[in-house]
């Protein structure tokens, strides 16, 4: 599973029409972040912890997407999934720039 990342705004212009990045979860919710923000000791547990299908995670429409956030926020210091992916995608471009954030 994949989650897109934008391109930087002071990126070359043929990189501002180039596809997203795709950043693979795992990569993008790595264990140190898991376990800072949850109960979970990696985004599988996670996943598994659920119940609910991973496709939920790429829906972009919020009613279906509302167990997905319901079981984020019972189960993480996130509001809902949209935040949590808002604070991964800060710290994974901390740590691409060799700012280390995890442990």
């Amino acid at each position: 599973m994949h989650t897109p990342l934008a391109p930087h705004p002071n990126s070359s212009p043929q990189a501002l029409v180039s596809p997203p990045k795709l950043v693979p979860i795992d990569k993008l919710l790595p264990p140190g972040f898991m376990q800072r923000h949850s109960r979970f000791r990696d985004v599988n547990h996670m996943l598994g912890a659920s119940g609910l299908s991973s496709d939920l995670l790429m829906e972009t429409d919020s009613t279906s997407r509302q167990p997905w956030d319901s079981f984020i926020r019972l189960s993480t210091n996130f509001s809902d999934w949209a935040a949590m992916l808002s604070e991964a995608r800060g710290e994974w471009i901390m740590r691409r720039i060799g700012v280390f954030i995890d442990a």
